[in-house]
């Protein structure tokens, strides 16, 4: 009896590349996060969508990154459950449609999202480089049809560069190795890392570019945001008659901070993303690819959290509704302990 119970074991329940008490821990701060991170981008998209008047590509900018990082929060956790479910499941139970809604939609999406969202930190670099770099007395704005444009095209491309290999290699797709991320093959590691590292490297230094130069410019020209000068200064304005010098430089301060964050935090998934594909190719400690395993999980879902976090602390139109939400509770709390 017990010779068949170790045979049944062996056969229909396979062993993660780490041990699944790290798998458990890392998707229950995971989820709590992620529905953290699905409420705050729903309000940033509510409070941009009331704000009728400042459909402007700004805002169609943060609106998409807000849309990403709200896709990124849904379908990311989504891949790491059905691989939990997986390795907790006979074999006889296995379905070759989680098979192809993991690897055919799920994490093709969740990756597409992570593109939309770099190339959308890219986009809003070059906005703000396009507006504030204006040679009239006008404020430039680019256009609502462009700004859309450019951001689906952003999509299109996140969408050609991730379904067509997934579809390709659904053959040697497998649930319990998360598709094919634990590639053991050289060659298909090395092409994923790669891809890994463009999807941060490139938006990196795109936002990096156009910051510095932004930077370089600010500090040329900042005695004409307080000087009679400064209607014909070369670097304009955001808002006209509202201290724009000052909403300038936080606007800026804060565009920089949410690209350096979420960056951050993007990068050390892909660090994360390496050591667990590396080390379990190598046949590391598991634990030490558990943790791996972690630090890339937390570190993306954490990148969803940044932009609504920074919108409603540095941003009055973002924390202005919550405020007043917080300040009707109160009041009726307090309505309640009079009566």
């Amino acid at each position: 009896m017990e010779e068949n119970t170790t045979s049944f074991t062996t056969v229909n329940f396979i062993s993660p590349p780490f041990p699944v008490i790290i798998l458990h821990l890392t998707i229950s701060i995971a989820l709590a996060m992620s529905l953290l991170g699905i409420l705050a981008n729903l309000y940033v998209i509510c409070v941009i969508y009331q704000q009728k008047r400042e459909r402007k590509s700004s805002y169609y900018a943060l609106t998409n990154l807000a849309v990403s990082n709200l896709m990124l929060a849904i379908f990311y956790p989504l891949m790491t459950l059905m691989m939990l479910i997986d390795f907790n499941s006979p074999s006889q139970y296995r379905s070759e449609i989680i098979k192809y809604f993991l690897c055919g939609f799920i994490m093709p999406m969740s990756i597409t999202a992570i593109v939309a969202a770099n190339g959308t930190l890219a986009f809003i670099a070059y906005e703000r480089y396009y507006v504030l770099t204006g040679t009239t007395n006008i404020t430039r704005q680019i256009s609502r049809v462009k700004s859309s444009v450019i951001l689906l095209c952003i999509w299109i491309i996140g969408i050609l560069y991730n379904y067509p290999p997934s579809f390709l290699l659904m053959p040697k797709s497998t649930v319990r190795n998360m598709c094919t991320a634990y590639a053991v093959s050289q060659n298909g590691r090395s092409w994923v890392l790669i891809l890994s590292g463009l999807n941060i490297l490139v938006p990196f230094a795109i936002t990096l570019v156009f910051h510095l130069i932004l930077m370089v410019k600010l500090r040329s020209h900042q005695h004409q945001f307080y000087g009679r000068s400064m209607r014909t200064a070369r670097v304009q304005p955001l808002l006209i008659n509202t201290q724009p010098n000052q909403l300038v430089l936080e606007t800026l301060q804060m565009l920089r901070l949410l690209t350096v964050l979420q960056l951050t935090f993007y990068f050390l998934s892909f660090v994360g993303s390496y050591s667990t594909k590396i080390g379990y190719a190598r046949k590391w400690n598991p634990y030490v690819v558990g943790l791996s395993f972690t630090l890339q999980y937390i570190s993306t879902v954490m990148a969803c959290l940044n932009g609504p976090i920074l919108y409603i602390v540095k941003i009055k139109k973002f924390r202005r509704p919550l405020e007043l939400y917080c300040f009707n509770i109160r009041q009726c709390y307090q309505f309640k302990q009079r009566s």
